[in-house]
């Protein structure tokens, strides 16, 4: 099959609608989204489009990147315990939501712990499952969302980037999941991702894995039966564009490059040959 990096360049509010309807359908499998930009129309439009995509009793919770860890992972409540004279545990704000998303504000500025608490609960398949919908609102180049967090999430979007208004339909179906888990990867797409994923110097496993989903989830989206290279070809862009870290050598350029080695070493044999001639007529 054609590799996915030879699609063309998909319209960033296509992708954007795509990526709202594939979270809302599976927040914990994807882990999330990271919306890198401030405030504003774009971003605005994003989270009201997942907002109609996702389950009416999904919840939505926002979290400050000052939050206290009791509130987070909850802890004693001193209230309602002073109220009743017995101990009272505070719902956090983790187990708030379950079968929903967090939305981290200025996720750039979360402290480590925090983000720690947050990606193990992630990891967790029991107890409160959850996407993470982190903005990213750094100005710094050395401003970032904590690597523990980011490396779990599996979309990054830049909502001012054209996504400023999103025609979003009715929530996602409820067995949407169920048909994509009964589809079959074939071999030769999970292979093709993965030489992609090498490609462009992608090593984490966790990527493969969000792209495996990907094919499999937009090609029940698409009610197709089994998933093709044009679902492959989605998910390398939308998982692979924004974590590779080299370009692929294109296979014309790798063999111009070849060339052109075996010329040079042709030459520099040939000059070693004629120094040794000449060395030896000196003896």
């Amino acid at each position: 099959m054609t590799r996915p990096t030879d699609a063309k360049p998909r319209d960033a509010s296509g992708d954007a609608l795509l990526i709202c309807k594939l979270l809302a359908a599976d927040p914990h499998g994807f882990g999330g989204v990271t919306l890198a930009s401030g405030p504003g129309p774009g971003r605005d439009a994003f989270l009201d489009c997942y907002k109609k995509l996702a389950p009416i009793s999904s919840p939505m919770i926002t979290v400050p990147a000052h939050v206290s860890s009791d509130r987070l992972e909850g802890g004693l409540d001193i209230a309602a315990t002073l109220a009743q004279g017995k101990p009272i545990a505070s719902r956090g704000l983790i187990a708030s939501a379950d079968q929903g998303v967090m939305v981290l504000l200025s996720a750039e500025r979360m402290s480590p712990d925090k983000a720690a608490h947050i990606a193990a609960a992630l990891d967790a398949n029991h107890n409160s499952q959850f996407g993470v919908i982190a903005c990213d609102e750094s100005r710094e180049d050395d401003e970032s969302i904590p690597k523990i967090l980011s490396e779990r999430i599996a979309f990054r979007v830049n909502p001012d980037e054209g996504v400023k208004m999103l025609h979003c339909e009715a929530n996602v179906s409820k067995g949407l999941m169920q048909k994509a888990e009964a589809l079959t990867l074939p071999k030769s797409i999970e292979d093709a991702l993965a030489e992609t994923a090498l490609m462009l110097g992608i090593t984490s496993p966790r990527a493969l894995i969000f792209a495996f989903r990907v094919a499999r989830l937009n090609a029940a989206l698409e009610t197709r039966e089994s998933v093709t290279d044009a679902d492959a070809t989605i998910a390398a862009q939308l998982i692979f564009a924004h974590r590779a870290t080299q370009m692929p050598v294109e296979q014309s350029e790798a063999e111009d490059q070849s060339e052109e080695q075996n010329n040079e070493s042709q030459s520099d044999s040939s000059e070693d040959r004629k120094s040794t001639r000449l060395n030896s007529s000196h003896i």
